[in-house]
C-alpha cells in the first residue's frame, strides 16, 4: 500500500471517529503485514478461506484501546481501504454502545453476543460474513464512504480522492 493510501485512511479514519462521536485516544489505526494479519499474531484471523483486508481488536485484559489494522499489502487501495476503516469503526461503535460483545482467546473458540442474543463459534466465513453486526457494519461503512467522499470533494481535496487500485 502507498503513502497517499496511508494519509487517506488516516484522513477517513479521523473524518469516521468524528462522525460516530468516537474517542480517537482510545483507537488505534494500524497498518500491518499480510502474514501478521493473517496468521494470528494478536489480531484476529478471518477463516483460511479468504485473506482478511481489516479487523479490529476490542480491549480486554490489559489491553486499554481498540487496534484498526489494515492490511498493508501492495493491491489494496481507495475506497477498498477506507471502507475497510469506516466498517472496523462501526464494530468499534457496535462495542461502545453495549451491542457487540465477544468472548474467548481466538478465532477457534470465539463467541459474540450482539442485541442480547448470543452466537456460538462460527463454522464458516459465510455463516460469520451473514451475522447481523457484519450485515450492519456494511451497510453502515458504505453510506459513511459516501459522506467522506462528499466531504473531501466540498473540501477542496479532491486531488486525494482519485482511486489508486
Amino acid at each position: 500500500m502507498n503513502d497517499i493510501c496511508k494519509r487517506r485512511a488516516r484522513k477517513a479514519f479521523r473524518y469516521f471517529c468524528n462522525s460516530l462521536g468516537l474517542d480517537r485516544s482510545k483507537i488505534v489505526l494500524q497498518f500491518v503485514d499480510s502474514d501478521i494479519l493473517n496468521d494470528n499474531h494478536g489480531v484476529e484471523n478471518i477463516y483460511d478461506d479468504t485473506e482478511t483486508l481489516a479487523c479490529v481488536e476490542m480491549p480486554i485484559k490489559n489491553r486499554k484501546r481498540y487496534y484498526v489494522s489494515i492490511n498493508n499489502r501492495d493491491g489494496i487501495g481507495g475506497d477498498m481501504i477506507v471502507e475497510s476503516v469506516a466498517h472496523e469503526l462501526i464494530h468499534v461503535e457496535q462495542h461502545c454502545e453495549g451491542r457487540l460483545k465477544s468472548y474467548g482467546s481466538n478465532d477457534v473458540d470465539m463467541s459474540y453476543e450482539f442485541d442480547g442474543v448470543k452466537y456460538n463459534t462460527f463454522c464458516t466465513h459465510m455463516d460469520y460474513h451473514t451475522a447481523p453486526w457484519e450485515i450492519e457494519a456494511r451497510l453502515k461503512s458504505r453510506r459513511l464512504v459516501v459522506e467522506f467522499n462528499r466531504y473531501m470533494r466540498n473540501n477542496m481535496s479532491h486531488r486525494v480522492i482519485k482511486k489508486l487500485n
